[in-house]
């Protein structure tokens, strides 16, 4: 049986640049036994609707985590996290607001 019920939104998120071609994404995992990992989307517009998809981040409840987001070419880039519980349901999305790489 699936299971419905979303965790908790990640908190404390938050998108830097790295190094040349970077961006630095981190979060907080919501405090929550159903969170399971977070999905990261990426655009370089300010929708997440036509973002693409990066890799699934799992990670504990609670736990500071993070995601360095490489190859990118030099321009602004804007994230959304939505955690994930076992199910797969996601939760609300999360912006990092806008980051420009170099």
């Amino acid at each position: 049986v699936a299971d419905p019920i979303a965790a908790g939104d990640p908190t404390g998120v938050s998108a830097t640049p790295g190094g040349a071609g970077e961006a630095l994404i981190a979060w907080t995992a919501p405090n929550s036994a159903n969170y399971r990992g977070v999905r990261i989307r990426r655009n370089t517009i300010n929708d997440e609707v036509t973002a693409t998809l990066l890799p699934t981040q799992y990670g504990a409840p609670s736990a500071a985590d993070s995601y360095l987001n490489t190859g990118l070419v030099a321009g602004s880039y804007y994230y959304w996290l939505r955690s994930i519980n076992p199910s797969g349901i996601e939760g609300n999305p999360v912006a990092t607001g806008v980051v420009v790489v170099t």
